[in-house]
């Protein structure tokens, strides 16, 4: 399923640095809609996704949690640094 999403550019660089632990050719995705920047490949949980960089919105293939789960913690090295145990 393909997600629409908004953010600053601060928060996309950071969703694109822990999403994905292996970036792929985007062959397969050459000429898909949407058009743009693609980024291809495996994320922190295994599978595969696509990420589409086009004006100020970012579109995502892949699984829903991996992306809400990103979203939603906002900066994983803040949160690395800044637990309580």
């Amino acid at each position: 399923m393909l997600s629409a999403f908004s953010c600053p550019e601060r928060e996309l660089s950071c969703i694109i640095g822990n999403l994905f632990i292996e970036l792929e050719p985007p062959c397969s995705e050459c000429g898909k809609e949407p058009q743009g920047i693609k980024l291809c490949g495996t994320t922190y949980t295994g599978d595969k996704a696509v990420l589409t960089i086009s004006g100020d919105r970012f579109y995502y293939s892949g699984p829903q949690a991996d992306i809400d789960r990103l979203r939603e913690a906002g900066c994983v090295q803040w949160l690395n640094h800044n637990r309580n145990f």
